[in-house]
């Protein structure tokens, strides 16, 4: 990548900590953009020793100058456990597999040759491969129901850990800095709505405006908006003008 990981992925996080105040981006809540300690080179060094691996060079980077899970998309990057048996054994798959159903009792089971670096809920995680030739693929698993897959950066290109997280955060951010766009332009709430559905969901519209205004998501307003998301448009209503007049003063 052109970018520095490290840099771009420190960038990314401040910039989401300091417009996404009420943590509404999914997951946020939980990892609340904020990095656990990082591992040592050691003790990496020590876990690749023991498992027979290299770490790929992004993931090794994240644990060891990040932080040892933390920030990330849906739920955060886990940490990195310094004892996982099933690397010991090599990633099963090579292409997009689907398990029959005299299967199910092993759809728990740790997948071999991979480590989960997020989950997304419901069942399905995403992971880094560490072993055998597709090793510093992510795929999704979602054994349970679709079976697993590679994820790709363009329909055809297996992602690596870098360009996954910094593809799933910086479409995160790039909806608040569109919204943040709209708002100080003093763009009316509806005309915002125009300009940024479908792609973005009414209520993502106007949870990231209340995020934006450090308003609370989840309040009563006033008057409940007459839409499927009365609510939360019904809080943007309350807090968007008082909020320009704010922004006017600075």
């Amino acid at each position: 990548m052109a970018d520095d990981f490290i840099e771009s992925a420190t960038a990314v996080i401040d910039r989401l900590r300091d417009l996404d105040k009420r943590r509404v981006v999914f997951g946020s809540e939980h990892h609340a953009y904020r990095f656990n300690p990082p591992l040592s080179p050691r003790q990496v060094e020590t876990f690749e020793a023991a498992h027979g691996v290299t770490l790929p060079t992004p993931y090794r980077r994240f644990v060891t100058e990040l932080g040892n899970g933390g920030a990330g998309p849906f739920y955060g990057v886990p940490p990195l456990k310094l004892e996982l048996p099933e690397l010991l054994r090599p990633f099963p798959y090579t292409e997009a597999t689907s398990l029959p159903d005299d299967d199910k009792a092993a759809w728990d089971d740790p997948v071999p040759g991979a480590i989960v670096i997020a989950e997304y809920g419901c069942g399905i995680y995403f992971l880094l491969v560490v072993r055998g030739e597709l090793a510093g693929q992510v795929w999704v698993d979602v054994r349970y129901e679709t079976g697993i897959s590679p994820v790709t950066d363009d329909l055809t290109t297996p992602s690596t850990f870098d360009v996954w997280w910094l593809g799933v955060m910086r479409e995160q951010l790039d909806r608040f800095e569109r919204v943040l766009a709209f708002m100080d332009a003093k763009t009316d709430h509806e005309e915002i709505h125009r300009q940024l559905e479908p792609r973005v969901l009414q209520l993502e519209v106007d949870t990231t405006m209340l995020s934006i205004m450090d308003r609370d998501p989840k309040a009563e307003p006033r008057v409940y908006a007459n839409k499927p998301w009365g609510q939360a448009c019904g809080l943007v209503e309350d807090h968007y003008g008082p909020w320009l007049r704010r922004r006017s003063k600075r």
